[in-house]
C-alpha cells in the first residue's frame, strides 16, 4: 500500500517568488497544514512584523472556537520549543497559548495572527495591520454562494492589510468546481485544464505605478495544482470521490445523449460563452421518433474569430452587441429571439452532456448567472 504524500510548500515558495499563491487540491491532502505551519514559524521566529490573517468568507466561519478547532493539527509545541502547546482566539485576535495544569485554562504568551471575514471587509479599512506580512485565504473556492464583487474585496482587503508593502497572500482550495470568479477575473484562464503535479505562474498588469522605480506595478501570481497525496480514506464514494481522495474536479452525474450525433436532426444550434466556458449546444430530433433533447459539448476555439462561426447565435455572459449574440441572460434562463427558439428553450429541462465534467461546468455556469 502505497504511503500517503502530505503536502509541502518548499516546491512552490522557494523556487518561485509570487504575491499570490493559489493551491488547489484534494482535501486532507496537507495544504492547510503547510500553510499555517509557515504563518506560524514566521509569526513566532518575528511577531512585530510577521504576523498573519486568517481569511474566511462569512462571519460564521470566524467564530472564535472555529478558529481555535482550525489550529488543533499544527505543531505547536515544536514550533515553539515547548513554550506554548495551544492556539486561543479572542476579539479577532489569535494567541499562542500555554495549557496550565493547575488552573486548566489557556494562558496565553504571545499574539501571532488576526482572523477576520471577508465580508466584513469594507469595516477594517481603518484598521492598522503593519504587523501583518501573510494573509490565508481558506476555502476560496465554494460550491454554492460567493459574495457580490468578492475578488474585488479581497484585493480591497490586501490592500488595507498590506498599504504600500509587498505580502505574501494563500489563496486554499479543493477542486470542487471550475466556475470560479477568480479563476475569470484574474484570467487563469488554464486553470480548467492543469496537469495535476504541476505550477503555473501568471503575470497580471495593474494601472499603478512603483513610487520608487517608476515602473509599472505588475502581481505576480502562483497556480499549483498539487500532486495525488495518495489519499485512500475508507469513507469515501460515488461521483465526488475523486476530488475527495484523488483530486480530480468535484462533477456529478449528468444524462449523456444516446447513440450518436448522427442519429438526431440538428434543429437548433447556440453558443453559450459563460465566464472562461464556452459550451456549443445542439436542439436535436431524434430521427426514428421521440421527444427533442438539448446536447452540450465544451468547445475550446476562438468562436469569435472562427468564420464559420460568423452566424451563429451566441448566448453571453456580458454586453455584447451583433445580430446574434444576446447578453440579456435572465434568472429563469435565454431569452428566445423568436418562436423557434421559445420552443426549443421549454426542452431546457431535457439536457445531456458530453461528459459529466461539461455538465458540472455548464451547470455552474447557470447557477452562477442566475443568483
Amino acid at each position: 500500500m502505497a504511503k500517503q504524500r502530505f503536502y509541502r510548500l518548499e516546491k512552490l515558495n522557494d523556487s518561485i517568488p509570487a504575491d499570490y499563491h493559489i493551491l488547489l487540491g484534494e482535501r486532507s491532502n496537507g495544504k492547510s497544514y503547510a500553510v499555517k505551519e509557515r504563518a506560524l514559524i514566521r509569526a513566532w521566529n518575528n511577531p512585530e512584523k510577521s504576523k498573519f490573517m486568517l481569511i474566511r468568507r462569512w462571519g460564521m466561519e470566524v467564530k472564535a472556537a472555529y478558529v481555535e478547532q482550525y489550529f488543533t493539527d499544527a505543531p505547536i509545541t515544536a514550533i515553539t520549543g515547548g513554550e506554548c502547546n495551544s492556539i486561543v482566539a479572542n476579539a479577532g485576535k489569535i494567541y499562542l497559548a500555554k495549557y496550565n495544569e493547575e488552573t486548566r485554562k489557556n494562558e496565553r504568551i504571545a499574539v501571532v495572527g488576526y482572523y477576520r471575514d471577508l465580508m466584513g471587509e469594507q469595516h477594517f479599512v481603518s484598521q492598522n495591520f503593519n504587523d501583518v506580512d501573510y494573509m490565508i485565504f481558506e476555502e476560496f473556492i465554494s460550491r454554492d454562494y460567493y459574495i457580490p464583487n468578492e475578488c474585488d474585496k479581497l484585493s480591497n482587503f490586501v490592500s488595507t492589510v498590506a498599504r504600500r508593502r509587498h505580502i505574501d497572500v494563500y489563496l486554499i482550495g479543493n477542486t470542487i468546481s471550475r466556475v470560479c470568479p477568480y479563476f475569470n477575473d484574474w484570467g487563469l484562464v488554464n486553470i480548467p485544464k492543469q496537469k495535476q503535479g504541476t505550477i503555473d505562474t501568471y503575470k497580471v498588469e495593474t494601472d499603478q505605478v512603483d513610487e520608487e522605480t517608476g515602473e509599472p506595478i505588475i502581481i505576480t501570481i502562483t497556480v499549483e495544482y498539487c500532486e495525488n497525496s495518495g489519499n485512500n480514506s475508507k469513507m469515501f464514494f460515488g461521483a465526488k470521490s475523486g476530488m475527495i481522495t484523488g483530486g480530480a474536479w468535484q462533477v456529478s452525474a449528468r444524462p449523456h445523449l444516446q447513440g450518436r450525433l448522427s442519429d438526431y436532426i440538428i434543429m437548433h444550434e447556440l453558443i453559450f460563452v459563460c465566464k472562461s466556458f464556452k459550451f456549443r449546444m445542439f436542439f436535436l430530433q431524434p430521427k426514428k421518433g421521440g421527444l427533442p433533447v438539448w446536447y452540450v459539448e465544451p468547445y475550446n476555439f476562438n468562436i469569435y474569430n472562427d468564420v464559420k462561426f460568423k452566424n451563429k447565435r451566441f448566448v453571453v455572459d456580458k454586453f455584447e452587441t451583433g445580430l446574434h449574440i444576446n447578453s440579456d441572460l435572465i434568472t429563469v434562463g435565454f431569452t428566445p429571439f423568436n418562436d423557434q427558439e421559445k420552443t426549443a428553450f421549454c426542452y431546457f429541462e431535457r439536457m445531456c452532456f458530453a461528459d459529466n465534467l461539461t455538465g458540472s461546468d455548464y451547470d455552474a455556469c447557470i447557477k452562477a448567472l442566475t443568483k
